[in-house]
């Protein structure tokens, strides 16, 4: 719609940006006049003030607006390979939200919120941009697409009936619901912004404008559970909100968001460990499994049918207490860990265990059987059947004991990846 220019302020000798139309329709100036009143009416450190506004000798008209340095957040989550240097924009989102939330109390909804109209400034300062189709009102929507109005690139603004960036866009926007647009229709876009910071690209990455648009109308994006789900699952709950496909279901507006956001920054400094809470871990984590091994001694001590199988069961006990205490310490730390994989390992462990053990007793419980046989003769033909019996039943009691400790690993293996599966969707 339009191109900026720097220029000199030879009254108050400073640097500003001077945008000027480029359209010349009817509708690109309306458009144009209506950026420049809103964007003058939204004085906040996050949007560019205006200082004028005018026409040039030809009748182009111009506003004269503070200039921002810097570089869109598009392109610094270009360079950005890594989910923790992403994270390092997550202020630049909070601002821009910030921003957005005052424009909101104004009743002003942005429509084109994406990272290509942020800017990440210098000294901690960021700003929202292009507000050339902001809805102020109902005087600021088009009526109908005029012939200017064409397919954009994905990462451009496409005009008409339908507003906005597909990449970025909320299902009632893509399919040019106007009734539903408001505030909550920019707090799905912040929300793909979000989405964008912890997968490393868009919601929608679609190879053209029109099938990206078709997507955001139906609200098929991958979930972040699996395209990135090594982030951190506050941030994952509040995109998830965000970009909920029924608009009830976000934030009320920007502001709220903007809160979550912070809270969540607030939260993860309180949570940062200290070195002595470190180390007094450690130190309990080491004394409760020289505890547990202890305990499995005692155990497979005091139990003739364990001894019979051999060191054998002695192995899968501590497996399985071992499997146990890890289910613990996940259900604890709400999966915080990702031992859920480590615990059905130690599950089939123990029921391998388990069937070796028992193959050992029993051959240990067939030597002895045979050697008192080969000894008495008359104990073989009277008691030795009953002991035989005996010693069978409780060599073989490792099978269904292991069976039952892996199961209930299994379990809670089952119940913790469930839990997980729960946090991740939102």
């Amino acid at each position: 719609m339009g191109r900026v220019v720097e220029a000199a302020d030879r009254q108050f000798d400073r640097t500003v940006a001077v945008k000027l139309l480029l359209g010349r329709s009817a509708q690109a100036r309306a458009r144009f006049d209506t950026e420049a009143r809103v964007t003058g009416q939204l004085d906040h450190p996050g949007i560019p003030s205006v200082h004028e506004r005018g026409e040039l000798d030809d009748g182009t008209p111009f506003y004269v607006m503070h200039l921002a340095h810097g570089r869109t957040l598009a392109s610094a989550l270009d360079d950005a390979a890594t989910l923790a240097e992403r994270l390092r924009y997550l202020p630049v989102l909070i601002q821009a939200a910030q921003a957005l939330g005052f424009a909101h109390e104004r009743g002003v909804v942005h429509r084109d919120v994406k990272p290509q109209n942020i800017i990440v400034g210098t000294h901690g300062r960021s700003f929202l941009l292009d507000w050339g189709i902001a809805r102020a009102g109902r005087s600021s929507l088009p009526s109908a697409p005029t012939e200017e109005d064409r397919p954009a690139p994905l990462g451009h603004t496409m005009q008409g009936s339908v507003m906005g960036t597909p990449a970025y866009m909320s299902p009632e926007q893509a399919r040019g619901d106007i009734q539903q647009i408001d505030s909550r229709t920019d707090v799905f876009a912040l929300g793909a912004i979000l989405y964008h910071l912890l997968s490393g690209r868009c919601p929608y990455p679609g190879a053209t404008a029109e099938l990206t648009l078709a997507a955001a109308a139906d609200a098929r994006w991958e979930p972040l559970a699996t395209v990135a789900p090594n982030s951190p699952a506050g941030l994952r709950q509040i995109c998830n909100r965000a970009m909920a496909r029924d608009p009830a279901d976000r934030f009320r507006d920007a502001t709220e968001m903007a809160l979550a956001l912070d809270g969540f920054l607030s939260t993860a400094v309180l949570a940062q460990p200290d070195r002595r809470v470190e180390r007094f871990a450690t130190a309990t984590v080491v004394a409760a499994g020289l505890l547990l091994l202890v305990m499995t001694l005692g155990v497979w001590s005091t139990v003739g049918s364990l001894r019979e199988q051999g060191v054998v069961s002695l192995m899968y006990l501590s497996v399985a207490a071992m499997g146990g205490a890890l289910s613990l310490v996940e259900w604890r730390t709400d999966g915080r860990h990702k031992l859920d994989a480590l615990i059905l390992v130690f599950a089939m462990l123990t029921f391998l265990f388990g069937i070796t053990g028992s193959a050992m007793g029993l051959e240990s419980v067939l030597a002895r059987v045979a050697e008192l046989g080969s000894a008495d003769p008359t104990w073989l033909a009277g008691q030795g059947a009953g002991a035989l019996l005996r010693g069978c039943w409780e060599a073989l009691g490792g099978i269904p004991s292991s069976a039952h400790l892996a199961a209930a690993q299994l379990l809670a293996w089952g119940i913790l990846r469930r839990k997980r599966q729960k946090a991740n969707a939102g």
